[in-house]
């Protein structure tokens, strides 16, 4: 379980991980690394070399900003753009704090399926003085 703490730039982590996958092996290793932090990434599915040549062919159509299609995202919406990393990311530009902040926060009231709210409050308290 990857650990989150208020400094986590997690968004930009998880692309540039994203990105150095070459194999199956690897988007399954990703997936597992980091699906306590967005369950959804659960039920991404790739099995074999033709997965991961469509998904990343998809990926490429959509980093052009054009949609690569329904069955893709269906599919492999999740991979691409994890909810709860893209949650945070939203919320921490509303209001100009970091990402990890912001996630923090999304656990503590119980947003994110999995995590404990109360240990994400405690990370939180935890930057106060005192």
């Amino acid at each position: 379980m990857l650990q989150i703490t208020y400094e986590s730039e997690l968004d930009s982590d998880y692309r540039k991980e994203l990105d150095s996958c070459t194999s199956v092996k690897d988007l399954k290793a990703l997936i597992q690394k980091y699906e306590s932090v967005s369950p959804d990434l659960k039920d991404v599915v790739i099995e074999s070399d033709a997965d991961y040549n469509e998904f990343k062919k998809g990926l490429a159509v959509e980093r052009t900003g054009q949609y690569a299609g329904d069955e893709w995202y269906e599919r492999f919406g999740s991979l691409a753009l994890p909810a709860y990393v893209l949650h945070a990311s939203l919320l921490a530009k509303k209001y100009g704090a970091p990402w990890g902040v912001a996630y923090l926060r999304m656990c503590a009231e119980g947003f994110v399926p999995g995590v404990d709210p109360e240990l994400a409050k405690q990370e939180i308290f935890s930057l106060l003085p005192g």
